[in-house]
C-alpha cells in the first residue's frame, strides 16, 4: 500500500520498526484487561490468584527484547518472502525450543518427538528451496532477488531462534511462578514500546539506507503516511487491536491447554493465510497476494510434512515403537507436556504481520 510521505513523494509503506512499534502498542492494551479483571474480583469479592513473583515487571525485559529484535526480523523478512512461506518457515521454533528445552529447562524428549524435529527440519528446507526458485512475489513492491530471498529466510529462521528463547522464559514465569497471562503481556509490551521508542527507532533514523532495507527507516514519515492515506490508518489502528486479542487469547492456551490444540490452531492458521492470499491474488488481478505456480506445490509437499511432523511431535499421530513404554512418563494427546517434564511446542504469540 503505497501513500505520500514526509518529504512528499509518493511511496509504499515498508516500516518494519513502525510495525514492530504498532504490535508492542497492541500489548499493552492487556493492561487494561488486568485491571478489569481485578476490579471484577474486587466487585465480587474474589481472592486474586496468588503469584511467587516479586518483580515481574523486571523479569520480563529479556522476553521483551527477544520479542522486539524477533519481530523485527520477521517483519523484514515479510518485505521478501511471500507471507505463506514465511509462516511456514516459523514453524522451525519447533527445533529451537526443543533444544532450549533439553539444555535449559532440563526436559526431556522422548524418541517420536526426536523423529518429528527431524521431520520438521525437513519441510523446512523444502519449504525454503520452493521460496528460493519461485518467481518473485510477497509483500515488497519491487521484484525481490534471490539473494534477498535468502537473507529473508536466514531473517526468519534466526528470529525463531529468539522467540523460542522467548518462550522458554514466558513459560517459567508462566508454569514455575504462576504469573498472569494478561499481565506478562502487558509487561513485555510496555518494556517493548519503551525500547522501541526511546533506543530502536532514533538508531534506525539517522542509519543511511532507504526506506523498506531493514537498515534505515524515518519514523516521522510513517506517520505523514498514516494521516494522508485513510485506509492505510485503519489497518494500522485494526492491526494494533488483533494484536491485542491475538495475545490475550494465546497467553491464555499457553496456560491453560495443550500442546496438541496449540499445534492444531497453528496449522490451521498457516492454512488460512495461504489460502486467503490465493484468493487476494487472483481477486485483486494480481495486485496483490500470492499467484499459484507450479513451486506451489512443492510449496504444499512441504506444508504436508510440516504438519506431520508437528502431529507426530506432539503424540496426535503415533508411532508405537517409539512411544515411552513407562505409563508415568508418557505424554497422551490432551495432556501437557510440560507438567511430566517434556519439551513443548510453543503457543506463537507473536503477530503475523498482515
Amino acid at each position: 500500500m503505497v501513500a505520500i510521505g514526509f518529504y512528499g513523494d509518493e511511496h509504499a509503506f515498508e516500516k518494519p520498526w513502525f510495525t514492530d512499534w504498532s504490535m508492542f502498542v497492541g500489548m499493552m492494551g492487556c493492561f487494561p484487561v488486568y485491571w478489569g479483571q481485578k476490579l471484577y474480583r474486587k466487585s465480587r469479592k474474589i481472592e486474586d490468584p496468588p503469584s511467587k513473583a516479586q518483580h515481574v515487571w523486571l523479569l520480563v525485559t529479556i522476553p521483551a527484547l527477544c520479542d522486539m529484535v524477533s519481530t523485527f526480523m520477521m517483519n523484514v523478512g515479510l518485505l521478501w518472502i511471500p507471507a505463506s512461506i514465511w509462516q511456514m518457515l516459523r514453524g522451525s521454533i519447533v527445533i529451537f525450543t526443543a533444544i532450549l528445552a533439553i539444555t535449559v529447562r532440563k526436559q526431556k524428549l522422548p524418541p517420536y518427538q526426536w523423529v518429528g524435529v527431524l521431520i520438521v527440519f525437513v519441510a523446512e528446507v523444502i519449504v525454503g528451496a520452493a521460496a528460493i526458485m519461485q518467481p518473485s512475489s510477497g509483500g515488497s513492491s519491487q521484484d525481490t532477488s534471490i539473494a534477498r530471498v535468502i537473507i529473508g529466510i536466514s531473517l526468519v529462521i534466526l528470529a525463531q531462534f529468539l522467540q523460542a528463547l522467548q518462550t522458554i522464559i514466558e513459560e517459567s514465569l508462566l508454569h514455575d511462578v504462576d504469573t498472569s497471562p494478561v499481565l506478562l503481556v502487558g509487561y513485555e509490551g510496555l518494556w517493548g514500546f519503551f525500547f522501541c521508542t526511546f533506543v530502536a527507532m532514533p538508531i534506525v533514523y539517522f542509519l543511511p539506507g532507504t526506506e523498506g532495507d531493514g537498515i534505515h527507516e524515518d519514523t516521522l514519515d510513517s506517520f505523514v503516511m498514516l494521516g494522508h492515506n485513510g485506509l492505510l490508518l485503519v489497518l494500522n489502528l485494526v492491526y494494533t487491536l488483533v494484536i491485542c486479542l491475538f495475545n490475550i487469547y494465546g497467553m491464555f492456551i499457553t496456560e491453560v491447554s495443550n500442546a496438541v490444540t496449540r499445534n492444531i490452531l497453528e496449522s490451521l492458521r498457516t492454512l488460512f493465510i495461504w489460502v486467503l492470499n490465493l484468493i487476494m491474488f487472483y481477486a485483486t488481478s494480481g495486485a496483490t497476494g500470492e499467484a499459484w505456480t507450479w513451486y506451489s506445490f512443492m510449496q504444499l509437499g512441504g506444508f504436508v510434512v510440516l504438519c506431520a511432523g508437528l502431529f507426530i511431535y506432539n503424540a496426535v499421530i503415533k508411532i508405537p515403537a517409539l512411544m515411552p513404554k513407562v505409563p508415568t512418563d508418557v505424554v497422551m494427546p490432551g495432556e501437557d507436556p510440560a507438567q511430566k517434564g517434556y519439551a513443548t511446542i510453543p503457543s506463537q504469540v507473536d503477530p503475523v504481520m498482515e
